[in-house]
């Protein structure tokens, strides 16, 4: 069952550091996105069932805009 949820997790943890701004999370991303399955093979679509193109897009954010600014 853990491998069914892998992508969820990277795309959890992708959002909540958007959000958070908390640096944990981005570190799960990078320590766990390989051995999780997300940067290991092209990914042409997002959908339900596969969010890895997701978290990767969301991912290459991070250098260009770095911590996300928290509006409240």
């Amino acid at each position: 069952m853990f491998k069914l949820v892998q992508d969820e997790l990277l795309w959890g943890a992708i959002w909540l550091h958007e959000a958070t701004n908390e640096e944990a999370y981005l570190q799960y991303v990078a320590s766990n996105a390989e051995q999780m399955g997300g940067t290991v093979w092209t990914m042409n679509q997002f959908s339900w069932e596969n969010k890895y193109v997701g978290v990767q897009l969301k991912a290459t954010k991070v250098p260009f805009y770095g911590k996300p600014t928290i509006v409240k």
